[in-house]
């Protein structure tokens, strides 16, 4: 027997950010570190590039070798993932969750989720949530 999920836009639900650097760049890892826990706090380069000691340029250019991404792009993919363990593991609404990762606009963050996911924030919860029980309204 198997089961077939019939309905999957794609398989980024089942993606998430590796736990450790997957690069030698120290610099770039302790940018990696800072993101993760500043999450809820708004991001701004040029405040990132002072905490690193480097300018703006080079922190662009060497987090875009060592992860394939701009800095803003891998914020927003690792707020998304946190987002994707929050929605499966807590009895949270998206509203809360959307604050957890640092989106104060829930249109924003739900159209973000969408984006990577392929699902809005309350169908991916439908779906993957490992809690039983209504959601926290």
């Amino acid at each position: 027997m198997m089961l077939i999920d019939t309905n999957r836009v794609s398989q980024s639900s089942y993606a998430s950010l590796p736990d450790s650097p997957q690069h030698a760049d120290a610099l770039v890892a302790k940018a990696q570190r800072w993101m993760e826990q500043s999450l809820q706090q708004g991001f701004n380069l040029g405040e990132l590039a002072r905490h690193l000691a480097v300018s703006e340029r080079t922190l662009n250019r060497r987090f875009k070798h060592a992860t394939g991404a701009a800095p803003l792009q891998y914020l927003q993919s690792l707020r998304v993932d946190v987002a994707k363990r929050l929605l499966e593991t807590r009895n949270l609404n998206v509203d809360a969750v959307s604050e957890r990762v640092g989106y104060a606009d829930l249109s924003t963050f739900r159209r973000l989720f969408r984006r990577e996911t392929g699902l809005s924030p309350r169908e991916y919860q439908r779906r993957f949530s490992r809690r039983q029980g209504r959601v926290a309204s």
